[in-house]
């Protein structure tokens, strides 16, 4: 029973944070992609 219940607060929390971070990460991923693409064409190595 309170593993159960670990489990589903730890579930809660974790679609919470996801939730919530999702647009923050795809933005910073998108971001980050952008700037490899930029260094790749100014600086190429």
């Amino acid at each position: 029973a309170l593993f159960k219940a670990f489990h589903l607060i730890a579930l809660s929390s974790y679609s919470i944070l996801w939730t919530l971070d999702s647009g923050i990460v795809f933005k910073l991923a998108n971001g980050y992609h952008r700037s490899q693409q930029t260094n790749k064409l100014l600086i190429p190595l």
